[in-house]
């Protein structure tokens, strides 16, 4: 409970000028790092069985400590880059399409620009390289060229492992046509109902 805590403000944290949100690439690795530092001072204790909430605390603090001081050396605190903005404009779009339909983990870039947010359709091309280059960086992300066609391959690992952003369950009804029997256009955003959260 103190780690899904401790994660759901950071999470907060990162959105648009919030506390983090200049060093959101850092905050993204910190689940990972902080289970496995968590597990190495359990394993260095002489201990056993579940991880104790003391050894948790330990972990999150050396996390936030070397947060604090990866922003200090590398961040701008309260700004945004473009490639920051529109990768997260990217991200959020990506999780809600995830969210619709889990199976899908390869994206096409041409779908991108069609059915995408308005800041990646033409001629604002260079938005989505962008973007696309900043979630490359980040590892949500790998571009392939599967028979002439730039894909975005999705990182199932980060999408499955990962909570998902506030506002994705608003972003839902923008994929009505993902679940149409063809693959497209099946349902207006209107009428569409998002499916529960969690199920396959």
């Amino acid at each position: 409970m103190m780690f899904v805590e401790y994660f759901a403000k950071l999470r907060e944290s990162i959105k648009p000028g919030g506390r983090f949100s200049d060093v959101d690439d850092a905050v993204a690795k910190m689940r990972a790092n902080a289970l496995k530092i968590a597990g190495i001072f359990h394993l260095m204790g002489g201990k056993t069985g579940f991880i104790e909430g003391d050894t948790m605390k330990a972990a999150l603090h050396v996390c936030t400590w070397y947060l604090l001081e990866f922003q200090r050396l590398f961040g701008r605190i309260g700004e945004l880059s473009d490639e920051q903005t529109y990768a997260r404009v990217l991200e959020e779009w990506l999780w809600a399409r995830f969210k619709v339909k889990r199976a899908m983990f390869n994206v096409r870039v041409g779908e991108v620009r069609d059915m995408g947010p308005n800041c990646f359709r033409p001629p604002k091309r260079e938005n989505l390289d962008l973007a696309i280059r900043a979630l490359e960086k980040k590892g949500v992300v790998e571009v392939q060229d599967i028979r002439g066609e730039m894909q975005l391959k999705i990182n199932r690992e980060y999408f499955l492992t990962n909570p998902a952003p506030g506002n994705v369950l608003n972003l839902m009804k923008d994929f009505a046509y993902l679940d149409s029997p063809n693959g497209r256009y099946g349902l207006g955003s209107r009428s569409y109902q998002p499916p529960t959260i969690g199920r396959g």
